[in-house]
């Protein structure tokens, strides 16, 4: 599997939690986990990450 880089979309995300849609775009953004999936909804299609400063060595795979 190859690494998928998600710098660039979530380095203005320091805290809270983060949704990409299968693209790697920021869909959505909250302070809970649970106010993330209430903007959500039940959106299959949608990755959630907690925010962080420092991203490195996060690799994860977003093909479901």
């Amino acid at each position: 599997m190859k690494p998928i880089d998600l710098t660039k979309p979530l380095r203005k995300y320091k805290s809270g939690w983060v949704a990409l849609d299968d693209k790697k775009r920021v869909v959505a953004y909250a302070k809970t986990f649970a106010d993330l999936m209430k903007k959500v909804k039940e959106n299959p299609g949608i990755f959630a990450v907690p925010a962080s400063n420092n991203y490195f060595g996060f690799v994860t795979n977003t093909n479901g």
